[in-house]
């Protein structure tokens, strides 16, 4: 699903997700970290691999 939506659009979704309790999958992972490389959010994409390790897709 987050393919689906433009690099911006799916960061803030995913963020969105979060603040609701929805956790992130296999699947959501990789492409925020893709998404956060494109637009150059270092801190970004170290916040979500440091996210992703700790959950267990590390």
């Amino acid at each position: 699903m987050m393919r689906a939506y433009s690099q911006v659009e799916s960061l803030k979704l995913f963020k969105q997700f979060q603040k609701i309790g929805l956790k992130p999958d296999k699947f959501t992972f990789p492409v925020e970290l893709k998404v956060s490389g494109h637009c150059l959010m270092i801190g970004t994409g170290g916040s979500l691999h440091s996210m992703a390790v700790k959950s267990g897709f590390g």
